[in-house]
């Protein structure tokens, strides 16, 4: 019995997840920046704002970013990797939970990374096998005609 459905989802949610994680590896989405004032005698002051960008690596304690980097991979690859498992949609279920969890607590600034990957494990939920006759593809019975 094979959920190739849900399982087309869950690699989709997984893929994101990593293009995710890879894109807050390498971009520059915090930003922090100084300013200096120059007096020079007989002239206006002068200000001078310094900018400097930093990945989310860069911008926090490096061990804790990367922490928080990879719960989201993890959650996305249990799924995957226990494809073959009888009990693969409560796997999904509680992946797809954790990641609900993942965007509001923690996640504020790279939450919305991750949201596309979340969608894909709401429809590797939803449209994966679910054990009704319809997915075992036994024809439904009318019970009214009987």
């Amino acid at each position: 019995m094979s959920d190739e459905r849900g399982t087309g989802w869950s690699i989709a949610s997984l893929v994101l997840a990593v293009c995710a994680t890879g894109i807050l590896l390498v971009a520059p989405i915090y930003q922090s920046g100084s300013e200096e004032a120059v007096q020079v005698v007989g002239h206006p002051a002068s200000h001078t704002r310094y900018f400097h960008n930093e990945t989310a690596v860069q911008g926090n304690d490096p061990g804790s970013a990367l922490v928080l980097l990879l719960v989201p991979l993890v959650l996305t690859a249990i799924p995957v990797l226990l494809r073959h498992q009888p009990r693969v949609r409560a796997v999904r279920t509680i992946a797809f939970v954790g990641m609900l969890f993942v965007l509001p607590f923690g996640y504020f600034t790279i939450g919305l990374f991750y949201l596309p990957s979340t969608v894909m494990m709401l429809l590797a939920v939803t449209r994966g096998r679910s054990g009704h006759a319809r997915d075992r593809g036994e024809p439904r019975r009318n019970v009214a005609m009987e």
